[in-house]
């Protein structure tokens, strides 16, 4: 079994880490290689995370200026990546090893903008996904190519290049959350979606397919 790093070793990592510096770089400054950090990565993460931890508590306590970690470019790009994606601050804090008050209290407020990215980027997946959901609810139909070659021995004696138009039909499941999402329809007991206007909406509907479809 390997040793653990040494505390100096340790001491070295985090000042190179608040700094936002990659592996690759702290491992260059350190004068060890790349794979001996991986080695001894959870080491490392672990006494980062201890140590951020301690030294903002002597910080709001009084006795110890305020270190702040620094918003590198990747630390950011992972932060708006998985504040888009739905993730709760303190379980972006967990994956980034940094304590949540230093996305709320420092980069938010360092930064004004970052938020409002954060929050521009949560809208813009949520908008994906409808149009995602909505293009399945009502099905759509896409160009697919196919090309067939005849042989004689080893010689190609004839290319045919076939287009087809492929239907990808509606999904229920699909128009259902939709519906959810765009009426506010709530799933009932016998699971079928229910609101205050489902009767009223569903007797438009078969109204209108009757007068549609009526024969004189």
């Amino acid at each position: 079994m390997s040793q653990k790093p040494p505390k100096y070793q340790l001491e070295q990592y985090y000042n190179f880490w608040i700094r936002g510096l990659e592996t690759t770089d702290i491992a260059q400054e350190m004068n060890v290689s790349p794979e001996y950090i991986k080695q001894h990565e959870a080491v490392f993460f672990e006494f980062c995370r201890q140590t951020a931890r301690i030294e903002l508590q002597e910080s709001l306590a009084g006795n110890k200026e305020v270190v702040k970690i620094e918003l590198s470019p990747k630390r950011k790009k992972i932060l708006i990546d998985l504040y888009s994606s739905g993730f709760p601050l303190n379980r972006i804090a967990d994956y980034l090893n940094v304590p949540t008050i230093t996305i709320t209290e420092f980069w938010f407020k360092d930064d004004p903008t970052l938020k409002i990215q954060c929050e521009a980027a949560a809208t813009k997946s949520d908008h994906d996904v409808l149009k995602a959901l909505k293009k399945r609810a009502i099905g759509f139909r896409f160009k697919s190519k196919s090309v067939t070659t005849t042989k004689i021995k080893s010689t190609i004696v004839s290319t045919v290049e076939t287009e087809r138009i492929q239907v990808i039909t509606p999904s229920v499941n699909a128009q259902i959350l939709w519906l959810i999402n765009r009426l506010g329809w709530v799933t009932g007991n016998e699971g079928l979606p229910k609101s205050a206007d489902a009767e009223k909406t569903e007797y438009d509907i078969h109204e209108k397919l009757y007068d549609e479809d009526a024969i004189d």
